[in-house]
């Protein structure tokens, strides 16, 4: 297995299998990409695994009760500037969501008005 020795932002770095079931996983993996495991126990009873092939840590995973899945750890030059701007981007997209919502919201509203006149006006004149 290659090893790397950095991770320039933007790469992946790390990479976790939270699992309902860790023994299971631990024979899956461990057939398919011949990892080993070091238990590591981390409080309440909980164990966080490490996966290691060839001298070197590949990924690691852990018990949960939620459904399973891998957590996929991305390489950032700065945590703060990367807070910084997904700060911003959630705003503009909460704001831009907020003007799409209220757009449908009328358009519904304005159906609504059609289809209750339509009705009252189906009422109001007798069949022929």
């Amino acid at each position: 297995m290659a090893e790397r020795t950095s991770y320039p932002p933007g790469t992946f770095s790390w990479a976790e299998l939270a699992t309902s079931d860790a023994d299971a996983a631990k024979a899956f993996y461990g057939e398919l990409f011949g990892w080993s495991y070091d238990d590591n126990p981390i409080g309440d009873g909980q164990v966080y695994t490490m996966a290691q092939r060839d001298g070197g840590t590949a990924a690691a995973l852990f018990q949960t009760d939620q459904p399973p899945h891998w957590n996929c750890y991305v390489t950032v030059a700065s945590a703060d500037d990367l807070d910084t701007a997904l700060n911003k981007a959630s705003t503009d997209l909460r704001r831009e969501f907020d003007r799409l919502f209220a757009s449908y919201a009328a358009l519904l509203s304005a159906r609504s008005a059609v289809n209750t006149t339509r009705a009252a006006l189906a009422a109001a004149v007798p069949a022929r």
